[in-house]
């Protein structure tokens, strides 16, 4: 499974990250930081490293990770910090949503050139794609902590949000992060834990006066019964 994580700075999207990784131990959490000074440089760059991680997704290649920020993030931050409008996130965006979807395949090892056939992978299930989009419980408080007003940022993801075409998706805050968990866990088919039965009180043996007493009730029936015979 693939899990994206996304928001705006400051909502809470790294303590999501840390729970998830606590809870399904096999997930591990991936974000790229790499900034560089000419903002065209930015959108090259980060277009080839999405569409290669992409490739790897599709490939079967990459499984079990939480992407803490993708293309979403590249969308926004783009266009409002480095004055670029990366449209290839569109597409990005399609390609997620086919993904371990009912027409999609997994790549055989004779569709790849020198590939290692024990790497692949042939369960689709691993294959799914979440995108868990954490919106701030309030904006002005998460633009104070940041430095600056984030309503715009707020603004472009939740438009990216409304339009993607990924379905499994939910929104969370701060305050609702579990139901997050809760939600791939759904997905993953795994149920809460039940009740666990009630177990039986061990019997408890009597003491000799209670047995003394038992012995001469057990008697005096017998005495009744054989005098009922006579």
């Amino acid at each position: 499974m693939i899990i994206i994580v996304e928001g705006i700075d400051r909502v809470g999207k790294t303590t999501l990250c840390e729970m998830i990784e606590e809870r399904y131990t096999v997930f591990r959490r991936f974000r790229d930081d790499t900034k560089y000074v000419h903002s065209h440089l930015n959108r090259e760059v980060n277009t080839e490293k999405i569409n290669t991680l992409q490739n790897l997704i599709e490939a079967g290649f990459i499984d079990d990770i939480i992407l803490d920020r993708y293309h979403i993030t590249e969308f926004v931050y783009g266009a409002i910090e480095r004055s670029y409008k990366n449209v290839d996130m569109y597409d990005i965006d399609r390609r997620l949503s086919v993904v371990g979807g009912p027409d999609y395949e997994v790549a055989e090892p004779d569709d790849l050139d020198n590939v290692d056939s024990a790497m692949m992978i042939d369960n689709k299930f691993h294959t799914d794609v979440v995108l868990i989009y954490v919106v701030p419980v309030d904006i002005k408080t998460s633009s104070g902590e940041h430095g600056y007003n984030l309503e715009r940022h707020l603004k472009w993801y939740n438009d990216f949000y409304r339009d993607t075409l990924i379905k499994n998706k939910i929104t969370v805050d701060y305050e609702t992060l579990e139901e997050a968990l809760e939600y791939i866990d759904e997905l993953l088919g795994i149920e809460e834990d039940s009740e666990e039965p009630e177990v039986p009180e061990e019997p408890v043996e009597p003491s000799e006066d209670e047995e003394d007493e038992w012995v001469e009730s057990v008697e005096e029936i017998h005495k009744k019964f054989a005098n009922v015979v006579k």
